[in-house]
């Protein structure tokens, strides 16, 4: 909302993205002060996680999520300085990213978490690898059919969703 805000009143794009900077900064301010708030209120009780542990927790996860959001468009970043807009414009369209791929994935990432953090620190490291690659293999079940489906029908899902000019992409 706070960018959309921004690019309608400047119709600038670096507006845009200033706009979402300075929102997830004050995000960030008022996320510590309450955290502050609460932990002070509450005092340092037995069983309590301090001020600082939740920081650095919340500023690791942060950078998690910040390195999340960017890889789906990271290749495109990447693509943009070697291409011509024309060929940028085919290469994102052919390189659409299925959503079906990412929301399977982050539901196994999500579920298996909690037991990758229970097995490691049981010590079972050789347990962790275990469901992390039966994981990997329930996966590739679930992805590989879709592969090869899109393999073969790239050229007309690529046209049916983004038209005829960008078969070749």
């Amino acid at each position: 909302f706070v960018g959309v805000l921004a690019l309608l009143w400047t119709h600038q794009l670096e507006a845009l993205l200033l706009a979402l900077v300075l929102f997830g900064a004050v995000k960030l301010v008022v996320t510590l002060g309450l955290m502050a708030h609460t932990l002070r209120r509450r005092g340092a009780r037995e069983g309590h996680v301090r001020f600082t542990e939740q920081a650095r927790f919340m500023m690791v996860f942060s950078v998690s999520m910040f390195i999340d959001a960017l890889n789906p468009m990271l290749d495109k970043l990447i693509a943009s300085v070697f291409f011509t807009v024309d060929q940028f414009a085919r290469y994102a369209n052919g390189a659409f990213h299925l959503p079906l791929v990412s929301t399977v994935v982050s539901s196994f990432s999500a579920v298996l978490l909690p037991e990758y953090v229970r097995l490691k620190d049981a010590g079972d490291i050789k347990g962790l690898f275990e469901v992390w690659h039966r994981s990997v293999r329930q996966t590739a079940v679930l992805f590989f059919p879709l592969v090869a489906f899109m393999m073969l029908f790239a050229q007309s899902f690529v046209t049916l969703m983004f038209s005829a000019k960008y078969a070749d992409s």
